[in-house]
């Protein structure tokens, strides 16, 4: 059997996304919320019924700072339409190099 990766789908918590991103990792490490969101094909954005417009915006910022290419998918409970983050053909490993 041939299998492929499709893309990347990375799931950021709206209410809790800067607080994940701006986090300094011990030890020299790598930040890990932020190397999912750089490394998204597709980012699902959730929760947004728990933050307001301004918050939104300044989480919305942050994401683009660190990838400015996926497309968010604003959602509430993780409800998304699956050909949204299916069958999108959207990884490529020469952009998974560029990005490390």
């Amino acid at each position: 059997e041939i299998y492929r990766i499709d893309g990347i789908v990375t799931l950021v918590d709206a209410s809790h996304a800067l607080l994940h991103t701006r986090e300094k990792p011990k030890n020299g490490s790598v930040n890990a919320a932020v190397q999912q969101i750089a490394f998204a094909d597709r980012i699902v954005l959730n929760k947004l019924d728990l933050v307001n417009s301004t918050q939104l915006k300044e989480v919305i910022s942050e994401i683009r700072s660190i990838n400015k290419f996926a497309p968010i998918i604003r959602t509430n409970n993780s409800v998304v339409e699956l050909d949204k983050i299916l069958n999108i053909s959207a990884f490529s490993i020469e952009k998974a190099f560029e990005i490390d």
